[in-house]
């Protein structure tokens, strides 16, 4: 049973000419992604090379936080920051 100080759910409901403006933006969302898409494939990218490149992103990432708590290990046993363990091996604290 609901208590008196709860509000009903209230539902937003569009009309006509909103729909028609959200489906509108979509399509030229669309557009702009197909000349995006037709750009890419002008310089040679492949939709077939993209998990590649995304299992390779996935790969890197898994590297960099191991080292990452490599680095923070060493830091933690010499009892400085990271940006010292950075600086003592030449590390760039942007990547």
């Amino acid at each position: 049973m609901k208590s008196n100080n709860e509000s009903p759910k209230q539902t937003s409901v569009l009309t006509a000419e909103e729909v028609k403006e959200r489906i509108s933006l979509l399509e030229k969302r669309n557009q702009e992604i197909d000349l995006e898409i037709e750009l890419l494939q002008s310089q040679g990218f492949k939709v077939e090379e993209l998990q590649w490149h995304i299992d390779k992103l996935h790969e890197y990432n898994e590297i960099k936080d191991a080292a990452q708590c490599v680095l923070g290990r060493l830091a933690s046993l010499d009892g400085v920051t990271i940006k010292e363990v950075h600086e003592r091996y030449g590390l760039s604290m942007d990547d």
